[in-house]
């Protein structure tokens, strides 16, 4: 982006909208597109803000392979600004999500120097009080230095830092339990809390 806030796919000044010719109950032909498997290799995206550094995002490979009707296989190995990251596992298909189904993650991987394991289910409904979670997560790293870069941000200087647990709903409630290590300080918790999304 230039100082205007331009991008530089940016060509000329918008024309003024054209009234559609097609009638509003539309008449083209209407089809679903379904991709059995993608693989991207050797890819590099470099993007930049006017006096902001520069991103740079270089992709090993990229594979998403239709397993059944239910899951996906995602293997990704890239690079961010240097920073490497590898992920591998299964997930739902983000329609699932968006259909107010279950959307299910199997997935492991390394983001720089942190290691993550996610697994479980997300159901968004059509209201606050019919989120379901059941989650289970772990976490570790050395310290939080890659992802301060990740992230863009400064976070703390700790370390070791090691998180596991296991997030789920239940009667109006999320059920959350935890166990962390921070230095050499360990801290547990298991709560019921009141779904804080109602508000």
């Amino acid at each position: 982006n230039n100082e205007e806030g331009l991008s530089n796919w940016t060509f000329g000044t918008p024309k003024a909208k054209i009234e559609k010719e097609t009638d509003s109950k539309g008449s083209g032909l209407q089809t679903e597109i379904v991709l059995n498997a993608v693989l991207l290799e050797n890819c590099r995206l470099s993007y930049k803000e006017y006096e902001k550094k520069a991103v740079h995002l270089t992709l090993d490979k990229l594979a998403v392979k239709h397993i059944n009707n239910s899951l996906q296989q995602w293997i990704l190995a890239a690079k961010y600004n240097e920073i490497l990251i590898n992920i591998d596992g299964t997930t739902s298909y983000i329609h699932d999500l968006l259909g107010g189904r279950p959307f299910q993650s199997d997935l492991k991987g390394k983001l720089g120097n942190l290691d993550f394991d996610l697994k479980g289910s997300l159901t968004l409904g059509k209201t606050p009080k019919t989120i379901g979670l059941n989650l289970d997560f772990s976490m570790q790293a050395p310290d939080l230095t890659d992802i301060s870069k990740i992230a863009t941000t400064k976070l703390p200087e700790i370390g070791p830092i090691k998180l596991s647990g296991k997030v789920s709903d239940s009667d109006g409630f999320y059920l959350v339990k935890l166990d962390s290590e921070v230095d050499k300080i360990k801290l547990s918790s298991d709560d019921r809390n009141a779904q804080a999304l109602d508000g």
